[in-house]
C-alpha cells in the first residue's frame, strides 16, 4: 500500500544506503517538507539472494504492535520476540535548516519488517511530526550490528499517509 502513496507524495529522503556494522553516525541528509503532516523513517534491506530462516531471524518475519519504533525491546515479554527481528537502536537528530537548532530528538527502537518483496524487505524505524520547511537528518545506529554485514541496508523518510 504504501508503494501507491509513493507514486502521488515521493520520499522527502529517497533511500540512502548506510551501514548498519557499526555504532554511530549512519546518515546525515538535507531534506525539504512541503506539508506539515507526520513522516517515517523506514529501512529498505535488500537480501544477497532468497530470504532465508537466517534473514527472516535477523530482519524479523511478522509485524506487530510492538513495531512503531517506540517500544523498547527489553520491555517486550518474552513469549511476544518471536519472529520480530534484531532490535536496532536508533537515534534521530532532526535540525531546522534555516537556524541550525535542534528541534527533535528522538531515540526508535527498530524491531519487524512490515513489507516484502522478492529479495527485499520494508522495516519501519519510526515517526515524526514535521511543518514545512527545511531540516537536516542525523541519524545514530546505537549498537553495533555485526548480522546485518551481508545486507544491503538503505533508509527512506515519506509521508505517514495517517494525515497530521
Amino acid at each position: 500500500m504504501w508503494i501507491t502513496f509513493l507514486c502521488h507524495f515521493p520520499p522527502l529522503i529517497e533511500p540512502t544506503e548506510v551501514s548498519l556494522e557499526n555504532a554511530g553516525l549512519i546518515l546525515k541528509k538535507e531534506f525539504e517538507v512541503p506539508v506539515e503532516t507526520a513522516y517515517v523513517f523506514y529501512f529498505q534491506f535488500v537480501l544477497p539472494s532468497e530470504k532465508s530462516s537466517k534473514i527472516n531471524k535477523i530482519i524479523g518475519e511478522r509485524y506487530d504492535y510492538f513495531c512503531d519504533g517506540e517500544t523498547e525491546y527489553k520491555s517486550i515479554p518474552a513469549n511476544k520476540r518471536e519472529g520480530l527481528g534484531l532490535p536496532i537502536p536508533l537515534k534521530a537528530l532532526i535540525y531546522d535548516e534555516s537556524s541550525n537548532k535542534l528541534i527533535i530528538e528522538k531515540t526508535f527502537y527498530s524491531l519487524c519488517v512490515s513489507s516484502v518483496g522478492k529479495n527485499d524487505l520494508i522495516r519501519r524505524i519510526g515517526k515524526v511530526e514535521l511543518t514545512r520547511g527545511d531540516y537536516r537528518v542525523e541519524i545514530f545506529n546505537l549498537n553495533p550490528q555485526p548480522s546485518f554485514k551481508d545486507i544491503k541496508a538503505s533508509i527512506f523518510l515519506v509521508n505517514s499517509g495517517n494525515g497530521k
